[in-house]
């Protein structure tokens, strides 16, 4: 018999009445499970009455479906140095929405819901029917937790299979977002042998769909819910983070602003009027001005509060080159004409980002920093 630990975890007073109740069975009836339960084993059918009894007095989990109680998550960035998201909180707050649902869920006993707080692999996600594994993203200049949606892994017929990407939640949609993929799944499983058979067939299409509905996040003014990580009672930030710490996440966010700088870039090669033209600019210089000031422990809540960052942190750091100062403080001023008239120097500043990032090495620290250290 499988006793559901709340996220993996047991009250004190819990396991002394379990231990004290399994205690007649011998040292063999109890073992830690891989999906983050306890098993009971070597009971004899007489005592499984009162074994029901105890775990019912131990674990509200214990009259939940299977696919609940069996739910895993890493402990994120509650404890753990590499965590971004907080996938405890997530899942609590997806097996409360799953247990006031009127989906048949005791009909899909052996689906597996799994999170991770990052792209490393401590909460099973690669394994999961349907797994999440935590991320950053950024609308406007606030950041708020994401993750990045996998489904199907599996070990069939001798081969292993891991998940795959099929979409992106925001963290204050999964709840919901799961609970609309589970509900297409069963009106949709009786036509396919597996779970994996469906995303095959058509099951990563649908969840796309169902993560396109769920498109966009609301500016902070409008909803500042979706910029605070389940379980947390501040706004989600990554600022003052340790070198080293939550390096994927950092590596995402820098990845956006120099991706958005490569779509900038094509742009001024297409007709445009200077007005366009001045804002493409600005923002070629505000996203590299921006890409790696999450290196230095540094979040800014402004445009000028990013180009007044970077102006600290990296030019007067010695980082990049001090001839950029007229530029970036053109842009701290908008002075978009001023920024037309350097345009080759915006394009440069972004180029210099660009290799200032490929020689940092996995400690977040650039080649100057560690030649001062020697």
């Amino acid at each position: 018999m499988v006793v559901p630990a709340a996220l993996g975890n047991i009250a004190n007073e819990h396991v002394t009445e379990l231990a004290d109740f399994l205690e007649p069975f011998g040292p063999y009836s109890v073992r830690a499970a891989f999906g983050q339960n306890l098993r009971l084993r070597n009971i004899p059918e007489a005592a499984l009455e009162s074994v029901l009894a105890v775990v019912g007095r131990i674990t509200e989990l214990a009259d939940a479906p299977l696919v609940i109680g069996n739910a895993v998550s890493c402990t994120g960035a509650d404890t753990c140095k590499l965590g971004i998201c907080l996938p405890k909180g997530a899942l609590a707050a997806t097996e409360d929405k799953l247990r006031h649902t009127t989906l048949d869920l005791d009909s899909i006993p052996t689906f597996r819901i799994n999170l991770s707080g990052c792209p490393n692999s401590c909460g099973q996600h690669p394994f999961a029917d349907l797994g999440f594994y935590g991320q950053a993203q950024r609308t406007g200049q606030h950041l708020f937790p994401a993750y990045v949606v996998v489904a199907v892994g599996a070990h069939e017929d001798g081969k292993a299979r891991l998940a795959q990407q099929v979409g992106t939640i925001s963290a204050h949609d999964l709840p919901e977002f799961t609970r609309q993929v589970l509900a297409v799944w069963l009106e949709k499983k009786y036509r396919f042998s597996s779970f994996g058979e469906y995303i095959d067939a058509e099951g990563k299409d649908d969840i796309r769909s169902i993560a396109a509905t769920f498109h966009g996040v609301p500016e902070f003014h409008v909803d500042p819910s979706y910029y605070t990580d389940w379980g947390a009672s501040q706004t989600f930030t990554l600022a003052g983070r340790g070198l080293g710490e939550c390096s994927a996440g950092l590596f995402d966010l820098i990845g956006i602003d120099l991706k958005a700088i490569d779509e900038l870039r094509k742009r001024l090669a297409s007709p445009l009027d200077p007005d366009q033209r001045a804002q493409v600019l600005y923002s070629i210089a505000l996203s590299a001005s921006r890409a790696l000031l999450v290196t230095r422990g540094v979040e800014a809540t402004s445009d000028a509060a990013v180009f007044e960052g970077f102006e600290r942190q990296f030019i007067g750091a010695g980082l990049i080159d001090c001839h950029f100062h007229a530029l970036v403080e053109a842009a701290r001023l908008r002075n978009l004409d001023e920024l037309v008239r350097r345009e080759e120097e915006a394009l440069a500043l972004a180029f210099a980002v660009k290799h200032l990032y490929d020689s940092m090495d996995n400690s977040l620290r650039f080649p100057a920093e560690k030649q001062a250290a020697r």
